[in-house]
């Protein structure tokens, strides 16, 4: 194996880890803990409050998206080689060479590692007079966070090759980077003390789940010359389609009809339709669902920001 440098392996880890999805997490976390209120509820955080769940939003970022994506990047290299779209480095990546493999690999275990430690923080910060169950649900969810992380590419259940699953798994990732968010202040998720807005993080897991089917819809012809089974590659274009379509309303069933997020889902709904139709314009409904997907985000900051000043100007 060949000796890399401390830079070169810098360059090396951030180029599989994929710069432009480091802020997924951050945001996520973020969205979770303004759902959970508890921000809202404690005008004055003592500084450890707020390093603590600073820190956990940052190893959400660079850490995570090297288990994700650059772990990835080292199980998928057979088919990498075969595949059209990573010949040369893009937002999707670029074909991770075997001599960098063990780098990779140990990066992640320890990033796994600082991860699900710094998760036990959350006992030192939160009140000791909220129960057990609430007091560990960050650590529980930061174990099921890595292992879905971790098996989304890696052996023995690579879900990213079992389709549908494929597509679920995506969900469950952003699902419980929002959890991570909604837990930090020891507000409940589950059992008779959590609230409405608990459930607010289902929207996303279905859209995210949708999201994927679509982009798998889009990719088929390059996962077929590179040999992946995926939702899209077993099920075909048309089905991955209706999948993503039927996600979109189920997520549509957690939010409000005519809320910004309840539009939102609804033309989810419509955008997926289109390549059931004609199976040509999977590519272009992809984009569409991205960038609607984009656009949708920053309406509900704007939203949610528009309704804090609203608030504030009542008291």
């Amino acid at each position: 194996m060949a000796q890399v440098s401390s830079g070169g392996a810098i360059s090396i880890l951030v180029n599989a880890s994929r710069v432009p999805g480091w802020g997924f997490g951050p945001i996520l976390y973020t969205i979770g803990a303004i759902h959970s209120r508890w921000i809202a509820k404690n005008t004055a955080f003592p500084r450890r409050t707020i390093f603590f769940c600073g820190l956990q939003a940052a190893l959400l970022s660079f850490p995570l998206c090297t288990i994700v994506f650059a772990v990835n990047d080292v199980y998928d290299y057979q088919s990498d080689i075969r595949n059209p779209r990573k010949q040369n480095q893009s937002l999707e990546g670029g074909v991770l060479l075997p001599d960098h493999h063990h780098l990779v690999l140990s990066a992640a275990r320890i990033f796994t590692a600082i991860i699900f430690l710094w998760s036990f923080s959350a006992l030192v910060i939160l009140p000791p007079t909220l129960s057990t169950s609430c007091r560990l649900q960050g650590p529980l969810i930061t174990a099921l966070l890595l292992l879905f992380s971790w098996q989304y590419s890696s052996p023995p259940f690579r879900f990213k090759e079992v389709p549908i699953f494929d597509s679920f798994s995506n969900g469950m990732i952003v699902w419980l980077c929002w959890a991570l968010g909604y837990v930090a202040g020891g507000s409940a998720l589950f059992g008779d003390s959590a609230n409405k807005n608990a459930t607010k993080g289902w929207f996303l897991a279905f859209c995210t789940t949708g999201i994927h089917a679509l982009g798998a819809a889009s990719d088929i012809e390059a996962d077929i010359v590179a040999e992946q089974r995926t939702i899209a590659t077993v099920l075909g274009e048309r089905n991955a389609a209706a999948f993503s379509a039927a996600c979109f309303v189920i997520a549509s069933k957690t939010v409000e009809p005519m809320s910004f997020v309840g539009i939102y889902s609804f033309v989810g709904v419509i955008v997926s339709l289109v390549p059931i139709i004609d199976p040509a314009w999977t590519h272009q409904t992809f984009r569409a669902i991205v960038y609607l997907s984009i656009l949708g985000a920053l309406g509900w900051i704007v939203e949610r920001g528009s309704s804090v000043v609203r608030g504030r100007n009542k008291a």
